[in-house]
């Protein structure tokens, strides 16, 4: 859990490509709007942040759950009420980059929100807002993951990161947890409840 004012939660080991499925809680929050709603975020590499907030019921903007912070909007609105256990399933391509800091190939990503591809095969044009802004944007090929501590008790559970050699955003998933099309999809309610799809 983020405890208000206790620091954010950080990896200390560094990925780049990756696949990661984790799960969260929001608390409900109603007499608060916008950005101050049970308000966290997933950020890879230190500085790439896919937003965790309480957008239920909301015409998704780029500010809201699931949005590639301040740059790309989900394409829907895959959020559930508060106070219930939601799932991210995540594939993150690193930009691709000279020794010098050179940006040959920006970095890519997919977002499924329980369930639901709500960000395809997207392109990060670099920093998000508040993480490490300028211009020309700042990329990073490899740094931590960081779950945001952003004055709200916001909860993560079932966290699993497998590193990859080439991530592929737009390779074809199972339905169920996201993974490969290699696995077959299964039925489970959970992908905490089906072994086929966990981590190894």
């Amino acid at each position: 859990q983020c405890e208000p004012g206790k620091g954010s939660i950080v990896t200390k080991q560094h990925f780049g490509d990756m696949r990661l499925h984790l799960e969260f809680w929001l608390p409900l929050m109603a007499e608060a709007f916008g950005q101050g709603r049970a308000n966290s975020g997933v950020i890879i590499n230190n500085i790439y942040e896919v937003q965790v907030l309480d957008s239920f019921g909301l015409v998704p903007a780029a500010g809201d759950c699931a949005a590639i912070y301040d740059q790309t909007r989900p394409k829907v609105n895959a959020s559930l009420p508060p106070e219930q256990w939601q799932t991210y399933d995540i594939t993150f391509r690193a930009p691709r980059m000279t020794p010098d800091g050179k940006v040959l190939e920006k970095a890519r990503i997919s977002v499924d929100l329980n369930g639901v591809r709500v960000q395809d095969n997207v392109t990060i044009e670099g920093a998000t807002a508040g993480h490490a802004p300028g211009k020309p944007p700042v990329n990073a090929a490899t740094g931590p993951l960081h779950l945001q501590d952003h004055g709200n008790r916001v909860r993560y559970r079932n966290i699993w990161l497998q590193e990859l050699k080439d991530a592929h955003p737009s390779s074809a998933r199972c339905r169920t947890a996201g993974w490969p099309a290699g696995r077959s999809a299964c039925r489970a309610t959970s992908i905490r409840t089906c072994s086929t799809h966990r981590m190894k």
